[in-house]
């Protein structure tokens, strides 16, 4: 998941896992 993400998402990667598994 976090692979297809931006370089943006990488950074705020906490945010990011939650925001990808609530998309799941």
């Amino acid at each position: 998941m976090a692979e297809k993400a931006p370089p943006l998402q990488l950074k705020n990667k906490g945010d990011s896992v939650n925001i990808e598994m609530h998309n799941v």
